[in-house]
């Protein structure tokens, strides 16, 4: 039995991760380096980061220059977390597609995904202390837990959604609840 690897987004060399646009942990410590994800990304080209255990975002990830929709998917066994005051952000011509994926989402205080127009997507227990703006996008949280099981979405005091439409979905016991 093998422990699963945490992947941190810093502003750090990219290690143990593979390769773009596809990153996944190879090893332990691994690292991606936002560089790497936002040159993927101003290229036009989708990009997936997976852990096997939790994925910290410590550093901004800017997509800026591309004239189109792209993807951002970020999937972990365990749980994502962006720090304090961290973004990932779309602007100008370009639309981000966020996908969140993994057991846990904690937004931290001042952090934002804001995807100029494209669809932000999370799911598991999700706690939101920041912004989340879809413009003309998107938002939809699902709790995936499972009926009977402690979990839920909750949206704190600091929170924002911006979005065309926003659809909270839980099925754990602690449900949908706005602080």
């Amino acid at each position: 039995l093998m422990d699963p690897n945490n992947v941190t987004i810093t502003n750090t060399v990219t290690t143990n991760t593979g390769s773009s646009p596809n990153f996944s942990d190879t090893g332990s410590p691994a690292n991606v380096n936002t560089a790497d994800i936002v040159a993927a990304l101003n290229g036009g080209t989708s990009v997936n980061v997976t852990a096997s255990g939790s994925l910290a975002v410590n550093n901004n990830i800017t997509e800026n220059t591309y004239n189109g929709t792209e993807s951002l998917t970020l999937a972990a066994g365990t749980g994502i977390t962006l720090g304090n005051n961290i973004a990932i952000t779309a602007s100008g011509s370009s639309k981000l597609n966020v996908t969140l994926n993994g057991r846990a989402t904690t937004m931290n205080t001042g952090s934002s995904i804001t995807s100029n127009g494209g669809n932000i997507s999370m799911s598991g227990t999700t706690t939101i202390n920041g912004t989340l703006n879809a413009g003309t996008g998107n938002i939809s949280i699902t709790d995936t837990v499972g009926n009977g099981v402690s979990g839920g979405i909750l949206l704190n005091s600091g929170a924002n959604l911006i979005a065309s439409n926003v659809t909270l979905h839980s099925t754990g016991v602690q449900g949908a609840q706005i602080r």
